[in-house]
């Protein structure tokens, strides 16, 4: 069964919704997530830094001179939070 609970500040919802699947793999311990933190943030930044590369060489291939170090960053930070987000939410293969 699943519980949301949206809190906003004029009205208070909650809905139950029963489980539809048992695909999601839930955590042994609660609080603790299913991937440990140093694999999520391995994976995070060499996302990052793969997707900026490719940024990199299609800004020059396009436009012909280096993409601005900000637009890099903002490719990279971008790119990391679908990641982070998707890690958490998948386990490590057993």
């Amino acid at each position: 069964m699943l519980i949301w609970i949206n809190e906003h500040p004029s009205t208070m919802t909650v809905i139950v919704e029963p489980r539809l699947s048992r695909c999601y793999k839930e955590p042994e311990v609660l609080g603790r997530d299913v991937m440990p933190l140093w694999q999520r943030s391995l994976i995070t930044l060499v996302a990052m830094v793969l997707t900026s590369f490719v940024a990199a060489v299609l800004w020059r291939n396009v436009f012909n001179f280096d993409i601005p170090g900000y637009l890099s960053g903002v490719v990279g930070g971008v790119t990391a939070v679908p990641i982070w987000e998707f890690l958490k939410r998948v386990g490590p293969s057993e």
